[in-house]
């Protein structure tokens, strides 16, 4: 599964894995395919956390990785990073809660 579009809370979520995105691109203009709006774009594959308001209260979320700063992020001439997660808590009319978690360095 590449995207999934998730309803939770009264929020809209877009998943997607990120890497046809440009790195600091319009990720609301790039993924247009989908047919609804979407509230949340949350994104991966840059390894670093990564914050992004859009449109009011449109918002897109890049998580880290697991894995943190590696080869192929080195390839890329990425951020280094030490692994990390993104936590995103939603409630129904309240704002959601976006906590980045650092899982410790890398060995």
């Amino acid at each position: 599964m590449y995207e999934l579009v998730a309803y939770v809370a009264d929020k809209t979520i877009l998943l997607s894995h990120g890497d046809t995105l440009q790195r600091n691109a319009n990720v609301f203009e790039k993924l247009s395919h989908v047919p609804e709006k979407q509230d949340i774009v949350v994104t991966g594959h840059i390894h670093n956390f990564q914050l992004h308001q859009h449109d009011y209260n449109r918002m897109h979320i890049v998580v880290g990785s697991p894995m943190g700063y590696n080869e192929y992020s080195k390839k890329l001439n990425l951020d280094r990073t030490d692994p990390s997660q993104t936590i995103l808590v939603l409630e129904e009319g309240v704002s959601p809660i976006i906590q980045n978690v650092y899982l410790g360095e890398e060995e």
